[in-house]
């Protein structure tokens, strides 16, 4: 069966016949590249409207991979901070290289940080801000009622059903 075949048959049937639904998924592996993500099920309309259009336009476009960016050094006050400047976006998702920029451009926005991203010159003043930030990082660790306590707190369960009245 090719991708064509497969187009004709339309997307209810693809959806409910397994045979079908496995050989479209292998389509989208080889044209895209991955399978979508996300709930296959719940999008599968739409991806399956987008490739049908790609395969009869001639136009298998592939997933573009977003890069992750594991190695931030900074900390944001507020992890939901959003600053546009000039057309562009920072988030809590935003490389060190975007906020060095940032922070080129607007230096009064080191207040939205706890930790500076490490390529950027520091000064004491947010060295302090730094160090309290670890530190009260550490105290917030939680501490187990058996650590804190040795003896065994035995709390009596309330009982089901209705009170009986005196």
């Amino acid at each position: 069966m090719d991708r064509l075949e497969l187009i004709n048959k339309g997307a209810d049937a693809v959806r409910n016949t397994p045979l079908l639904f496995n050989a479209y998924k292998q389509f989208l592996i080889e044209d895209w590249g991955e399978l979508p993500q996300g709930c296959f099920g719940c999008q599968f309309n739409n991806h399956f409207s987008q490739w049908k259009n790609q395969v009869l336009n001639n136009n298998i476009i592939p997933m573009e991979k977003k890069a992750e960016n594991n190695n931030k050094t900074y900390v944001l006050k507020d992890r939901g901070t959003l600053k546009y400047l000039y057309g562009d976006v920072w988030s809590s998702n935003s490389s060190d290289e975007d906020w060095i920029r940032y922070l080129e451009l607007k230096p009064e926005a080191k207040d939205l940080f706890y930790v500076l991203p490490v390529s950027l010159e520091k000064t004491t003043e947010d060295v302090i801000i730094e160090d309290d930030y670890k530190k009260k990082e550490l105290n917030e660790m939680p501490m187990t009622e058996d650590v804190v306590v040795d003896e065994v707190v035995e709390v009596e369960k309330p009982k089901r059903g209705r009170k009986k009245q005196a």
